[in-house]
């Protein structure tokens, strides 16, 4: 009965032995497009040769800016009380309009406090415990109620204002994204409405 297992053990080894080596003889690269995007998928060669690995090469890039021009409009200078006007900045753009490259992924939000980081710009904001939803309190110290208890700092997508969390909108190449300051709640910016984030 031992003689009998070992035998059969030997035979399965072999066996096995023998896929692994005629896998890897027959391991290969090759390049596919899925969707008009460029993926280059690479067969792993080795033990596991039917192992894919997927990498996605495409390239993301938005532009993106900050500014605050209606604040610095003299009608909502008058709206600020005289010492608070020290703390206005010198010029609107507080982010020049730059083209940025982002990660699969990422948020309107992500990519703020991202470019706030690596360019030491103030930022405050407050955030959900349970959700995903994140509010911008303040941008370069210029908070939401700097002049007035209707600023404060809203975003636009490619000209539009959506109407729900920056942390929400998840960015696609080409995208145009605006950081802006409003002194009536985004009224002054969007023809008269109000807008709603």
């Amino acid at each position: 009965m031992k003689t009998q297992k070992k035998y059969l053990l030997s035979v399965l080894t072999t066996g096995f032995v023998f896929v692994i080596i005629w896998g890897a003889s027959n391991a290969q690269t090759t390049s596919v497009s899925l969707e008009n995007n460029p993926v280059q998928t690479v067969l792993a060669k080795g033990i596991f040769p039917e192992m894919n690995f997927i990498y996605d090469e495409q390239q993301r890039n938005v532009t993106f800016n900050i500014d605050c021009n209606v604040l610095l409009e003299d009608e909502n200078i008058k709206k600020i009380g005289f010492w608070k006007r020290f703390g206005l900045p010198k010029k609107a753009d507080i982010y020049s309009s730059s083209n940025i490259d982002i990660e699969k992924g990422e948020t309107v939000f992500d990519l703020l406090v991202r470019i706030c980081e690596k360019n030491e710009i103030e930022l405050d904001y407050s955030k959900s415990l349970f959700t995903r939803v994140a509010h911008v309190e303040s941008i370069a110290e210029l908070d939401q109620s700097f002049a007035g208890k209707q600023s404060g700092w809203i975003y636009k997508v490619n000209g539009e204002y959506p109407n729900y969390s920056p942390s929400e909108y998840e960015l696609k190449n080409g995208d145009v994204v605006e950081w802006v300051y409003t002194c009536d709640y985004g009224r002054d910016l969007n023809n008269g409405n109000r807008v709603y984030q």
